[in-house]
């Protein structure tokens, strides 16, 4: 309200004084309007800021699941191989000993090292610091299990070797000694060293170089 309401105005004052109202009407209408306007833009403005900040989305891939199925596997039949069992007696050790040797040398493999229990009062026992007689009480055990082995081998191949043996040792005390099998047929011929040591390496060459082919143990 003006303070002169109340009292009869003339006819130019209240002729400006309703232009000025509507003048101020107007003017805040339009100043309302571009408030709204610049409010709208602002407002879109940030909501295109937020969308340019916000972290990308990414679709999250489908798990997929999978399903195990248990199927009983049919019994086989083949059994399974066992492994060598250690010879009770001299005897079983010669045999195991000759079959060895066979199957090697049909591998293909004929030099060969061969490690056996030796027979002692009746008994199979290592080659170890036991035997009081040292290494020519070794030989003396040894001699006969070497000589029985080249037999087995050449009845095995259908033949009938003949043996010589042939001491190594100069001084007759080192146990050292050369087998050698000369079978019918001259393939199956075969030479065995008995306790061979660095000493006769050069023959073991040469016996090597000369059997080719035979069997060399």
């Amino acid at each position: 309200k003006f303070a002169w309401s109340r009292i009869a105005a003339p006819r130019t004052l209240q002729s400006s004084v309703h232009i000025s109202h509507s003048s101020f009407f107007q003017r805040t209408t339009v100043q309302l309007a571009s408030a709204t306007v610049s409010m709208h833009m602002y407002a879109a403005a940030l909501l295109a800021s937020a969308a340019a900040l916000a972290p990308s989305t990414r679709l999250t891939p489908t798990r997929r699941s999978r399903i195990y199925t248990a199927v009983a596997e049919p019994e086989t039949t083949e059994k399974a191989v066992e492994p060598p069992k250690c010879p009770l007696n001299a005897e079983a050790q010669l045999l195991a000993a000759r079959d060895a040797v066979l199957r090697a040398s049909k591998d293909g493999v004929t030099r060969q090292q061969l490690r056996t229990l030796l027979r002692r009062d009746g008994e199979l026992v290592p080659p170890d610091e036991t035997w009081t007689g040292g290494i020519m009480q070794l030989y003396g055990a040894c001699r006969p299990l070497a000589r029985d082995l080249l037999r087995k081998i050449g009845e095995a191949r259908d033949d009938k070797p003949s043996l010589r043996e042939q001491r190594l040792d100069v001084s007759g005390v080192d146990g050292e000694s050369l087998l050698v099998a000369e079978g019918e047929s001259a393939r199956n011929d075969a030479s065995l060293f008995i306790q061979p040591s660095s000493e006769v390496q050069k023959t073991i060459e040469n016996v090597c170089a000369a059997a080719g082919p035979r069997l060399v143990l």
